[in-house]
């Protein structure tokens, strides 16, 4: 790896759907201005739209609104996003496949995160959440 510094954003706030905008809007400047590149700027923004929604509509959805942590790190050659909470956990392995022929109303985010990005994990540990994206420009 180089020793090349990544250019960080944090952005913390309530899982409220209220701010879905201002998320869209943060990450979009944020990515335009270190990549000069609307359409991955536009792309990675639905990414971190759609993690965000998630949260909000399924780790939080009994509880009211919970915290969550989203962090950008982004290098020459890669972005990493990192979506933090502490919801309700799941197991992205137990969520199904959306059945594109069907034109199912929902249940296609996760399925566009992954699409989306190079590398996708996802841990739980110490009622914390997190979701790790990679992708490679």
């Amino acid at each position: 790896m180089s020793d090349v510094q990544p250019l960080e954003f944090l952005l913390e706030l309530s899982a409220d759907l209220r701010f879905q905008a201002a998320v869209d809007e943060f990450f979009r400047n944020a990515l335009e201005a270190c990549y000069n590149d609307p359409a991955l700027a536009s792309g990675m923004q639905l990414v971190v739209s759609e993690a965000f929604t998630n949260v909000a509509r399924h780790a939080y959805s009994d509880a009211g609104a919970g915290k969550l942590r989203i962090e950008l790190r982004a290098w020459p050659d890669r972005l990493e996003f990192r979506i933090i909470d502490e919801g309700v956990p799941f197991d992205p392995e137990q969520v199904p496949e959306p059945d594109v022929e069907s034109l199912q109303i929902g249940g296609y985010g996760l399925h566009i995160i992954k699409s989306m990005v190079d590398e996708y994990s996802y841990s739980s540990e110490n009622q914390q959440n997190t979701l790790l994206l990679i992708k490679k420009i």
